[in-house]
């Protein structure tokens, strides 16, 4: 079974939320991409900023559940993309990132950043990312 390595930056950083899909998510690691900031609109999504830094959660998950995943509804609209990211132990981390076409409008969604802000200090984001994050 082929896994892929995917850096998450909206809820599914929550392992158990995954686990509670019946997905199973390996080798948690917390990291961040330079050049990356989130934007949240009916849910999250990058955009490229070069002063910021967007912090997730890196997990390997075997390809189709990636693929399930975000075959859902809410999420289907993102595509994968390539990126770079850098654990908190400075590994370089080659992985896939789900996000939303460019030109997609955004919509404010506090219900979702509430929930964020509470998913990224349970896995251990920093503290200056999650206090940007209540600024949004």
């Amino acid at each position: 079974m082929k896994h892929v390595t995917v850096f998450f930056y909206g809820l599914f950083m929550d392992e158990a939320l995954l686990r509670g899909q019946g997905l199973t998510p390996e080798n948690a690691r917390l990291a961040h991409i330079k050049g990356r900031d989130i934007r949240i609109g009916k849910r999250a999504y990058v955009v490229e900023d070069s002063g910021k830094t967007l912090w997730g959660v890196v997990f390997d998950l075997p390809q189709a559940q990636a693929e399930q995943l975000y075959s859902a509804p809410s999420v289907r609209d993102y595509r994968p993309e390539p990126v770079h990211a850098i654990s908190r132990d400075g590994e370089e981390i080659e992985a896939l990132c789900y996000n939303l076409p460019e030109g997609e409008p955004a919509r404010e969604n506090d219900e979702y950043l509430v929930k964020l802000i509470e998913v990224c200090r349970g896995a251990g984001i920093p503290d200056d990312y999650v206090e940007r994050l209540t600024r949004l």
